[in-house]
């Protein structure tokens, strides 16, 4: 059995709310921006539209109205969405199409991609890394 994923409190509390499916999809549909939640939901809110009328309406009613910060969801781990980033870029995908795709900030692809820098002039060069 695998061990429950680390998810931050909003997050969390929509996974306990509802389920954990509806937290991952609000964590992919507003991941690292704001979320307005109505004290009245109406059918055309992007919320409802989601994740249905039923769990849009136990979330606001549970965690109230108004602005919330969604977190970023530790959906695929940080490793993974790095190693992700890395092979997309041996494959020539943009920086932007890359820090889309793989959901991270385009200063992490960026990170990657002069670590990928790096490690390429050292396997041409024969140099061996830092050791401390």
């Amino acid at each position: 059995m695998s061990s429950p994923r680390r998810q931050p409190g909003l997050l969390e509390a929509i996974a306990e709310i509802t389920d954990q499916a509806s937290a991952d999809l609000v964590a992919a549909e507003w991941g690292g921006r704001t979320l307005y939640l109505p004290a009245k939901l109406k059918s055309d809110h992007r919320l409802v539209e989601l994740l249905g009328v039923q769990k849009a309406t136990v979330i606001c009613k549970e965690i109230g109205s108004g602005n919330v910060m969604v977190p970023m969801s530790d959906m695929a781990g940080p490793k993974k969405r790095r190693r992700l980033v890395a092979e997309m870029l041996d494959q020539d995908v943009s920086h932007s199409e890359a820090a889309r795709t793989a959901g991270v900030h385009t200063r992490t692809v960026e990170r990657v991609a002069a670590k990928q820098k790096r490690l390429s002039k050292r396997k041409a060069t024969g140099a061996q890394g830092r050791l401390l």
